[in-house]
């Protein structure tokens, strides 16, 4: 996408997110926007040995969590005997979903419970290392890589899954980020630049599989990218919870900087 220069966010369609009325399109003179997954409504349970009636109930990210991790080790070149021999660690970075609402109370629990997002990949694949949700909002993500990198520089386990999964239900969670202004009323999102006036919505489950990188040699993985450090921190007080603070943001990657030696 990057490469080509081609922009993906487009007008929610009704039969992705159903909107209570028309008014609620137009509130604040926001636009209808977002980078959306195409269909996740797909997926072929008995492969992965679920009942059908039970997928349906599942928050859809479970599911494609499931296919994404799947994918991932293949491409890592890891099987069931390599999987089997070593401690793996599920590290997965999520927020509270929203496909709750569209199931009603009669369904498992476990359909749409988060903690569930990390252990379903940990149960199909026998997984013995941590498995662990996090949500720290926005950064969720990569407090779950970070955490993923600690957990095998402390030999706590050989191989970790890292995940993070983003997916929109129900225009309840759309409409929240409106009244609370987070929504850029142009219809662009501008990182890391001055015109950012606030965020557009993007959906997408990504997988990333990590080991020591002198392992990863030896036994003629995959290797993508090399990770040299991570560090995490808190904003402390803004003027909004939910704004950022580029003081404590920079503080963090000069901090991290000097002790993996990019700089003094």
């Amino acid at each position: 996408i990057l490469i080509e220069g081609r922009e993906v966010i487009q007008e929610i369609p009704k039969r992705r997110i159903e909107f209570p009325n028309d008014e609620d399109r137009s509130t604040k003179g926001v636009p209808w926007q977002m980078g959306m997954l195409s269909d996740p409504s797909q997926f072929d349970p008995l492969f992965f040995e679920i009942s059908p009636g039970e997928a349906e109930e599942m928050d859809p990210r479970q599911r494609m969590l499931l296919e994404e991790t799947w994918k991932a080790l293949e491409d890592a070149q890891l099987g069931e005997l390599d999987l089997n021999n070593a401690n793996v660690g599920t590290f997965v970075g999520v927020e509270d979903g929203d496909y709750r609402l569209n199931t009603g109370e009669n369904v498992r629990i476990t359909s749409n419970h988060t903690g569930i997002l990390a252990s379903r990949l940990a149960y199909y694949l026998n997984f013995k290392g941590a498995s662990i949700a996090i949500n720290t909002a926005c950064s969720s993500s990569l407090t779950a890589l970070h955490q993923a990198c600690l957990s095998l520089k402390n030999d706590d386990c050989d191989i970790a899954v890292v995940a993070g999964a983003s997916l929109i239900s129900r225009p309840e969670t759309y409409l929240g980020m409106v009244h609370s202004g987070m929504i850029a009323s142009d219809g662009k999102c501008y990182a890391f630049d001055q015109r950012a006036n606030g965020l557009i919505p993007g959906e997408a489950v990504a997988v990333i599989i990590l080991r020591k990188f002198s392992i990863a040699e030896k036994e003629n993985n995959r290797i993508y990218a090399k990770i040299l450090g991570t560090g995490i921190n808190y904003d402390g007080k803004t003027n909004g919870i939910t704004a950022p603070n580029g003081k404590a943001q920079a503080e963090l990657y000069r901090k991290l900087y000097r002790k993996i030696g990019i700089c003094t």
